[in-house]
């Protein structure tokens, strides 16, 4: 059914951002209990025990325990300018554990796509850990490429890879929520990386080599944020660094399906800050400005190994493992590959009532050496708008939607184009 790789950008990325949202079913003992009517300007925090009306109603929750989430998310995305984006469904799961400041295991399952840490500090190690990690892509379709909106038959590989790996790191808690952590770790990598042909791949094409790839990653993360309710960001600020090499053993390519040359060995860097905080002069809560900024850069990449950028649901400052997410409002998911890329944005949130948030928002986004093939690339600027309604929903559950506009994005029919998503996240 999905045939694109922005389709499966999709399943991935939009699946896991809402799964790792409002979610955890453990109660906490003696909390706090927090009266929405008695409080009126203050916003309730994640793992507030509160009680409130709802259509006349009265609601009562319990406090929470963050230290434990079992969540599930399903929605759609949609591009509905784009070949073959109109309708992109996903779902997955999420689990989170820190019983205590010696253990943590953060996990997106979506059979397809799984990303796993788990991580331990022994005794004596103080704050260092050792790491056990995986990452698998294994989508059984061949995919491909969307250039301006448009699907490129000559691009169409299947491809995935399975990489399981082992590291060391240093953790500490800096903040009084579970998730205000200080961590950087060192991660060794050894993996498949593997190619088969689809039916629109050309005959004289010849098919990247499955091979070993090797990789290093070296990862920063400070996370001072506050959050809501509906874990959204509400005050702080959060920053970070990735960098990645990797080696692949016996790689021989056809640039027409990698996008590079060679690709044997690549780098990628990239860095972000974000923060918040309520309006000056303001004492309500209820309204917040908020900013962000990414830049990263790449050498030797190929379309298997690249920055992938584009849009979709938005993570900015809400899951720890996602922070980091570049988003470029109005794009397909994974829509662009580009060698190097610089984002801005600038945001303003209100709250209508206890349960729901409204954020409007606008990016500014240099994109530089997109890739449109084997042999061409370009420099691009992106401005977007977009505006997002998340409230609480049936059942304990959270439900999102969004729309965002890119004023200067390439489509078959001229420039501008829009993304609409929405989904539900919930727990076990």
């Amino acid at each position: 059914m999905f045939e694109s790789s922005q389709r499966f950008f999709a399943l991935i990325l939009a699946g896991c951002l809402g799964a790792c949202s409002w979610a955890g079913p453990r109660p906490v003992e003696g909390a706090v209990m927090h009266d929405v009517e008695a409080e009126p300007e203050r916003t309730l925090r994640a793992g507030d025990a509160f009680r409130g009306r709802v259509f006349g109603m009265e609601f009562e929750a319990p406090g929470r325990d963050r230290r434990y989430v079992d969540a599930w998310d399903v929605g759609f995305a949609s591009t509905p300018d784009t070949d073959g984006g109109e309708v992109q469904p996903f779902a997955s799961a999420y689990f989170w554990r820190r019983p205590d400041e010696d253990r943590f295991l953060r996990a997106v399952v979506g059979g397809i796509y799984n990303d796993v840490t788990w991580a331990q500090s022994p005794e004596g190690w103080g704050n260092l850990e050792h790491l056990v990690t995986l990452d698998t892509f294994t989508w059984p379709a061949a995919t491909r490429e969307w250039v301006d909106g448009v699907l490129e038959d000559d691009t169409e590989v299947a491809w995935g890879h399975v990489r399981p790996g082992l590291g060391l790191g240093y953790r500490r808690q800096v903040g009084p929520a579970q998730d205000n952590m200080l961590a950087a770790h060192f991660v060794g990598e050894v993996g498949s990386l593997y190619f088969g042909r689809g039916d629109r791949t050309p005959a004289s094409a010849a098919l990247p080599s499955s091979v070993v790839e090797a990789r290093a990653r070296v990862r920063f993360r400070l996370d001072m944020l506050e959050r809501n309710l509906l874990e959204m960001p509400h005050a702080g600020y959060a920053f970070g660094a990735d960098l990645v090499a990797g080696h692949r053993f016996g790689w021989d390519t056809d640039p027409a399906l990698s996008f590079e040359a060679d690709g044997s060995d690549y780098v990628t860097g990239s860095a972000y800050a974000f923060g918040i905080r309520g309006l000056p002069g303001v004492a309500s809560e209820k309204h917040r400005v908020l900013g962000s900024v990414h830049l990263a850069t790449s050498d030797g990449t190929d379309r298997f190994s690249g920055l992938r950028l584009g849009g979709g649901p938005d993570p900015r400052g809400e899951e720890y493992g996602l922070v980091s997410r570049p988003i470029l409002p109005g794009a397909g998911l994974g829509e662009f590959l580009p060698e190097s890329y610089a984002i801005g944005f600038v945001g303003y949130r209100v709250q209508p009532t206890w349960f729901a948030f409204v954020d409007v928002g606008a990016t500014l986004a240099w994109l530089g050496d997109v890739r449109q093939g084997a042999s061409a690339s370009r420099d691009e600027t992106h401005r977007s708008v977009g505006v997002r309604l998340s409230s609480g929903f049936f059942g304990r559950t959270r439900f999102q939607v969004l729309y965002a506009h890119d004023f200067d994005i390439r489509r078959p029919d001229g420039e501008g184009g829009y993304e609409v998503s929405a989904h539900i996240t919930g727990y076990f």
